[in-house]
């Protein structure tokens, strides 16, 4: 028998840098991301869609939750709505600073390097620039530790945890202080969220 998929690839958006510090942004990016053309083209068909950072399989975690569905009118409105106003050259500004992030990957992962530019073909539709940077592995966690980044990934670590210590992937996987609206999984590909810790 094969067990329910609880393993999910998430991406990680800081909230105390740029322009996702702000909700409606997030928000945008949940709806320019196709998450579908991630899990069956990119992946294969291997993962899948999933609406909650936490598998509805695990105990306690199916909250009934609905999920954001790739919409690119909807991701439109909440950038115009958030200020952010697309220009001739295809992309948003806002007081004169157009609207770019960056996200960071394990240069040993060239799935992440895919992933990235499909991320980056979607917000390019939305009028935002999406550049990324790899790094070497070490390189990678020092920069989650020092929270010196817009967007980067964050794998959780699957059933053992989950159901044994389900503070785990909260305590020790993503950085303080983060917010984490966008995901593409693991054994199921991350979908929206957003929450925020402190402390």
């Amino acid at each position: 028998m094969i067990s329910h998929p609880v393993g999910s690839r998430a991406i990680v958006l800081n909230t105390n840098r740029s322009a996702t510090r702000e909700p409606k942004v997030r928000e945008a990016f949940m709806y320019a991301i196709n998450k579908e053309v991630i899990a069956d083209g990119i992946m294969n068909g291997t993962e899948k869609v999933a609406d909650t950072l936490i598998s509805p399989s695990v105990p306690y975690a199916d909250a009934g939750l609905k999920g954001v569905s790739y919409d690119v009118k909807k991701a439109g409105e909440r950038l115009t709505e958030s200020g952010w106003e697309l220009q001739s050259d295809g992309y948003r500004y806002k007081d004169g600073k157009k609207l770019e992030i960056t996200i960071y990957y394990n240069s040993d992962n060239a799935q992440e390097r895919t992933i990235s530019e499909s991320m980056q073909n979607d917000l390019k539709q939305v009028g935002a620039e999406l550049k990324i940077i790899g790094e070497e592995k070490q390189a990678y966690f020092d920069r989650q530790k020092t929270g010196e980044f817009d967007l980067m990934y964050s794998l959780s670590p699957g059933d053992c945890h989950m159901t044994r210590k389900p503070m785990y992937f909260l305590e020790g996987t993503i950085p303080r202080r983060l917010s984490s609206p966008i995901g593409v999984g693991k054994e199921r590909m991350a979908g929206s969220y957003d929450y925020r810790l402190d402390g």
